[in-house]
């Protein structure tokens, strides 16, 4: 199965970045949290899109990556006992 994780972007909503004006840095936040980071990223030229990108990269959770997570998903669905269908046979 492929990851679904890795698709998922989180961001953290930190004071703007340098090189970026606070408005368009709050405008985007705003996008961003309405309709996805991509979203938001696909409304600016691509210049600007560039730096957004480096932006978003920088305020990026330490904690936030998707391979780990997926890494240690089936063990985590089995501690909490939760099963597939009605035979109830736990996920792997």
């Amino acid at each position: 199965m492929k990851n679904p994780f890795s698709s998922l972007q989180l961001v953290l909503q930190a004071d703007k970045p340098g090189g970026i004006p606070a408005h368009l840095w709050a405008m985007f936040l705003s996008h961003a949290e309405k309709h996805t980071a991509q979203a938001a990223l696909a409304q600016l030229p691509k210049v600007e899109r560039t730096k957004f990108k480096k932006a978003i990269k920088s305020v990026k959770p330490v904690w936030w990556d998707s391979a780990d997570i997926w890494k240690l998903w089936p063990d985590l669905v089995g501690q909490l006992g939760l099963t597939l269908g009605t035979r109830g046979s736990k996920l792997s």
